[in-house]
């Protein structure tokens, strides 16, 4: 979450919104985990409905959507070596109108 933390801050100002989703059915235990953990983006509990419709089975689990809510690129697990791939597809986008 480091690194996502990193990417709001440097991109967020060009429109790069970020939204965790959490598939814990306990809500308490996810508020617990948030009181721990520094996050600086949004983060709600999804339901199995959200689950599904974007096939998340594996966590983490990335969807990127341009600015015309249109998925774009996915990916599951994260990786040391992925974080130039994943701030890559963030740029390419932000750059798009």
């Amino acid at each position: 979450m480091p690194f996502l933390n990193q990417m709001y801050d440097t991109y967020k100002n060009q429109g790069l919104e970020l939204i965790g989703l959490s598939i814990d059915e306990d809500v308490e235990a996810v508020r617990s985990f948030l009181k721990k953990v520094e996050i600086k983006y949004p983060v709600v509990v999804a339901d199995l409905d959200i689950s599904e419709e974007y096939g998340i089975q594996f966590v983490p689990h990335h969807v990127f959507i341009d600015r015309q809510g249109k998925k774009r690129a996915e990916e599951t697990g994260f990786s040391e070596e992925g974080k130039v791939e994943f701030e890559t597809k963030v740029r390419e986008l932000l750059k798009e109108r």
